[in-house]
């Protein structure tokens, strides 16, 4: 797995970046939602399904660290997790008229958009 990593350093770079980011807007969004929680309502995501998701993520990358899984399956279960994203619309999480809120989840949108676009670079 670390050739996979060194051979394409500079994109897993990039994401590493853009999931920290990822993380540091969604814990915005979920303080916003505890501190002003009238201002919200429940959207598209049960906090199942996303419990759910990031215990198959945890699993998936302790595999990874074991070394119990291909390059090209890691990969491949990365995109996977960026299309579901996708697909059910993460921009949709909670709603809200709250215009900054909307901005990060419209922004997540687009950078797990451009994710999944540049994995699709990486040959594995």
């Amino acid at each position: 797995m670390m050739d996979v990593v060194a051979e394409h350093k500079s994109q897993w770079e990039l994401l590493s970046l853009q999931e920290e980011d990822h993380a540091a807007a969604l814990e915005e969004v979920r303080r916003a939602v505890a501190e002003r929680p009238h201002l919200f309502l429940p959207g598209k995501y049960a906090p199942a399904t996303a419990r759910m998701m990031t215990q198959d993520v945890r699993q998936m990358i302790d595999k990874i660290e074991q070394g119990e899984v291909r390059p090209q399956a890691a990969v491949n279960f990365i995109m996977d997790v960026e299309l579901s994203l996708l697909e059910s619309g993460v921009d949709q999480a909670v709603k809200t008229d709250v215009v900054e809120i909307q901005h990060i989840l419209g922004r997540l949108t687009e950078q797990t958009a451009a994710h999944r676009k540049l994995l699709r670079g990486i040959s594995v």
